[in-house]
């Protein structure tokens, strides 16, 4: 079936397994496929605020056009199933100790009770207690296990995305080695080294809506793409909106290059921007800015890459 056709009426039809498990009187409902659970006191009740949870989740699918990112019913593997069905242990962890503790408290207050009326005025108010704190707890679970579901499919998304931007960055181009980067101004932890040491987890963040990193690069190389990535901890929101790439030679005179007028980054996502430039220069500054003057820059990861070897001399030979 096509993509266009997977629409909420057919992931209504499928017929995913729903796992039930009853507790006293509380009834708890779990599709592994989705992530999705529901509890209650009446199964028909608990079962319908399922089904309703469900189709909400497949509308948001649906508005992010990932519809095959849906796990259906016959391409769920016992692995898949067990590591899903895993997401429920903290919940029942904390169902355990709450369990554990009416029980102390019970029997601290068949110690110093007297008479029977009062021991089962007090359980009563105890069980109140615990269906709110289950209440509660089952709230913050399922709220987990959304957005684990959505940021996994963000994860996976912006994965695929990166590499396939990297793996024809690296067919086409090779990477310029910095012998030193400097800026003109930071956060105390958050050097400009922070930006070239080739990894995500790390970042520079400057102290303004403007700034400027600087590389030298020893030998005078042709700038012709560069990578940016942003932080993967938080919306690309500190991301620059614009870009102006400059060159020099003796670090003090400066020659415009290139402008990135409008540039977008998401949170983690790695953009590649491929440059014109017809001269060689061993400083290369990229001057970042924001729109909103109350806005800072922070940024993940920057390289600097120049044509192969090969291809630069076909060109030079033209």
């Amino acid at each position: 079936m096509d993509d266009n056709e997977k629409n909420l009426e057919y992931f209504k039809n499928l017929k995913y397994h729903v796992i039930v498990k009853k507790h006293k009187n509380k009834y708890t409902l779990y599709i592994p496929e989705l992530s999705l659970f529901e509890e209650g006191n009446v199964f028909e009740a608990a079962y319908k605020k399922l089904e309703t949870k469900k189709e909400k989740y497949f509308l948001q699918m649906i508005e992010m056009e990932a519809q095959d990112e849906i796990i259906e019913p016959s391409h769920l593997s016992i692995k898949n199933f067990k590591r899903l069905l895993r997401g429920l242990i903290p919940f029942f962890i904390k169902l355990f100790v709450t369990m554990a503790a009416v029980i102390a408290l019970l029997a601290l207050i068949d110690d110093v009770s007297s008479t029977f009326k009062y021991i089962k005025r007090a359980s009563k108010k105890l069980s109140k207690g615990i269906e709110s704190r289950q209440a509660v707890d089952s709230s913050f679970q399922d709220i987990n296990i959304e957005q684990w579901v959505f940021r996994a499919l963000g994860a996976k998304e912006r994965y695929a995305n990166k590499r396939k931007l990297l793996d024809e960055l690296k067919r086409d181009c090779e990477i310029i080695t910095p012998a030193s980067v400097y800026d003109d101004a930071h956060l105390a932890d958050y050097k400009p080294e922070l930006a070239f040491d080739y990894t995500d987890g790390s970042f520079w963040h400057s102290t303004s809506n403007t700034a400027y990193l600087a590389i030298d690069c020893k030998i005078p190389s042709r700038l012709q793409a560069f990578k940016i990535t942003s932080r993967h901890d938080i919306p690309g929101m500190q991301s620059p909106d614009k870009i102006v790439i400059e060159g020099s030679n003796d670090n003090n005179k400066w020659e415009h290059i290139y402008d990135v007028p409008e540039i977008e980054t998401g949170q983690g996502e790695t953009r590649v921007i491929y440059i014109e430039n017809n001269k060689d220069y061993r400083y290369y500054k990229f001057n970042l800015s924001k729109w909103e003057e109350t806005s800072y820059i922070s940024v993940a990861e920057l390289a600097i890459y120049r044509k192969k070897a090969a291809d630069a001399s076909a060109n030079n030979s033209k």
